[in-house]
């Protein structure tokens, strides 16, 4: 007698039906939780503008965008990130855009420096009655469009310039979405606004992980955190040019900080 369940045999019309409904069920959801992210988050900038560093802090703890945080320099720039926006129909939920707001700082003039993830040219808009749409059903996240900002920097402080990212040379075979496989510097972060692409899924990894998680990491707790519980970030591992300790930034030194907690075990 057989230990193993064997599959049951469905009939083709079945099996695009069931699917179909799984698909259905899916675009419902994201519907759903572009609502509740965007509510989260305005009541989240609330609470949090008099909380200076609060978003710095917090990209900082995600183990997907801590590798692209390391040089001092971005870590002093991000100091002056004041809110992350994420801007979604939360009727049509593919397509969306980031914006980054800041305050005056001593790198760049922008007030805000936004990622936009654009449908393709021929795709159709969501149903205005709400419904779903086979161009919905068949959207595939890979098909967006990503462009980025034209950074006005100040004098002297091109963190792109300083900090270039290699660039492969055509034909060479890379897996972007693994840092440690990546070969070359990565560069400063604000390479995600200066260029179009999005090489290591910053836009995926922000709009569907960190934002709506955003108290969890910045407690420390959310899945993909760099630290356990209780834990801080620590940026010794910083790699600067200049070798002036007095210009060295570590987001130890933040005002804000997540409350200290007992270290637990958990299953990651």
């Amino acid at each position: 007698m057989s230990t193993e369940l064997a599959a049951p045999i469905i009939s083709e019309d079945l099996a695009v039906e069931i699917a179909r409904l799984q698909k259905d069920k899916d675009i419902r959801y994201a519907r759903f939780q572009a609502k509740e992210t965007q509510a989260f988050l305005k009541t989240l900038k609330e609470k949090t503008k008099e909380v200076d560093g609060f978003w710095g802090f917090t990209l900082s703890q995600h183990r997907d965008l801590a590798p692209f945080i390391t040089l001092s320099s971005d870590v002093d720039a991000l100091k002056h990130l004041t809110d992350i926006e994420l801007v979604q129909d939360v009727e049509d939920p593919r397509a969306y855009e980031l914006v980054f707001h800041f305050k005056e700082n001593p790198y760049f003039s922008n007030a805000k420096l936004s990622k936009k993830y654009a449908l393709p040219k021929d795709s159709e808009a969501a149903p205005k009655d709400g419904s779903i749409s086979d161009d919905l059903r068949e959207f595939d996240p890979e098909d967006l469009v990503s462009s980025g900002t034209k950074i006005e920097w100040k004098d002297g402080k091109n963190l792109c310039e300083k900090h270039p990212r290699h660039i492969h040379e055509e034909g060479e075979e890379h897996d972007h979405e693994h840092d440690d496989t990546f070969d070359g510097d990565v560069g400063s972060f604000f390479w995600y606004f200066a260029t179009d692409d999005d090489p290591f899924s910053f836009g995926t990894v922000l709009t569907y992980d960190l934002l709506p998680e955003a108290v969890d990491y910045f407690n420390g707790e959310g899945e993909n955190s760099i630290n356990e519980p209780g834990e801080e970030f620590d940026s010794d591992d910083e790699d600067e040019d200049d070798d002036d300790e007095e210009d060295e930034i570590d987001l130890e030194e933040e005002e804000v900080k997540p409350p200290k907690k007992k270290a637990r075990t958990n299953g990651q």
